[in-house]
């Protein structure tokens, strides 16, 4: 089972939780809302990016920690963007309509032109 490890960067106005390993059923699954909530207890981003470029595996429990932060977005008032999903990964979110609530752009640049354009 691939180890999950999430790194934290301020970028910009926002913050930049890149992920590595993989987002699915185990132990570590939990790390990503609990990493984000930490984040947003200690400072106040305009946006959470969360780079999955990383991430060599996505099941059906990563999604759901994906909605989780989505919805820890919602109750920070601050949009969730996802970075670099694989064509595999974004396909997954197309399917399950997330791609509506999670929009996902290339690079964290790009994520963070999109906030400040709203």
């Amino acid at each position: 089972m691939p180890s999950l490890r999430i790194t934290v960067q301020p970028l910009g106005d926002a913050c930049l939780l890149q992920v590595y390993g993989g987002l699915s059923l185990g132990p570590a699954l939990g790390e990503l809302t609990e990493k984000a909530t930490e984040v947003l207890k200690a400072q106040r981003p305009a946006a959470l990016l969360c780079d999955i470029s990383a991430v060599g595996s996505l099941d059906s429990a990563g999604l759901g920690e994906l909605v989780a932060l989505y919805v820890l977005g919602i109750r920070h008032r601050i949009p969730v963007l996802l970075v670099g999903p694989a064509p595999r990964t974004q396909q997954l979110l197309k399917t399950t309509r997330l791609d509506g609530i999670l929009p996902s752009y290339a690079t964290p640049a790009e994520a963070l032109r999109s906030i400040h354009r709203e």
